[in-house]
C-alpha cells in the first residue's frame, strides 16, 4: 500500500489554470499531457480516434489520428522522446481480456499497440502514469473498494514492451 506523508497533505499550492480546451471534440477530455514540443489531449469513448495537439492557448492546432483499432481509451502520457501513450484500459463492465497502451509518434503519426492483460482478470481503469524511467503505472477504479496500481510484471519500461504477446501486469499496491 502506499502511503502518502503527513506534509503533502498540509502543503497548500495554488495552482493557475493554464487554459480550458473549448473544441467539442474535447467536450469529454480523457487525457491531457505535456511534452518539450507542446500539449496534447484525448477525447473519452467516441472520441478517442485522434488526439489533439494544442497550443498554449488550448486552442486546438491539428488532430492526429490514431490509425490503429482500440477498446476504449481513457488516458495519455507521454516519454522524454516525445511520443505519446495512449491507454486502452476503459472497461465499466470489466469484461476485457486484455487492455494495452499505443505508442504515438506525433510527428510521423505512427501508432504501435502494446497489449497487456492483468494477472487477476478484467478490471476497468482510467489512469496512466510513466515514471522518468519508462515504467508504466495503471490505476484501476472500484466504485465499491479500494482501487489497485499495477505496473509491469518483470518491472518492463515502456521501450521493452512486447508488440507480440501480452505484457502481464502485477499489482504493487492499492
Amino acid at each position: 500500500m502506499f502511503t502518502v506523508p503527513a506534509a503533502a497533505y498540509q502543503a497548500s499550492r495554488v495552482l493557475d489554470a493554464l487554459c480550458t480546451p473549448t473544441d467539442a471534440g474535447l467536450s469529454e477530455l480523457s487525457g491531457l499531457t505535456a511534452t518539450t514540443t507542446g500539449m496534447y489531449a484525448i477525447g473519452d469513448s467516441d472520441s478517442d480516434d485522434r488526439v489533439a495537439e494544442l497550443d498554449s492557448n488550448c486552442q486546438v492546432q491539428r488532430w492526429i489520428n490514431v490509425g490503429i483499432p482500440r477498446v476504449d481509451v481513457e488516458d495519455l502520457s507521454s516519454t522524454p522522446d516525445g511520443h505519446l501513450w495512449l491507454a486502452d484500459i476503459g472497461d465499466n463492465n470489466a469484461v476485457r481480456t486484455s487492455m494495452g497502451l499505443i505508442e504515438l509518434d506525433p510527428a510521423s503519426g505512427t501508432a504501435t499497440s502494446y497489449p497487456r492483460v492483468y494477472p487477476d482478470g478484467a478490471h476497468g481503469a482510467e489512469t496512466l502514469l510513466i515514471q522518468c524511467d519508462g515504467l508504466p503505472v495503471i490505476l484501476t477504479k472500484d466504485y465499491f473498494g479500494a482501487s489497485v496500481v499495477y505496473t509491469t510484471a518483470e518491472r518492463q519500461h515502456v521501450q521493452d514492451l512486447s508488440t507480440a504477446s501480452p505484457t502481464t501486469s502485477a499489482d504493487v499496491g492499492s
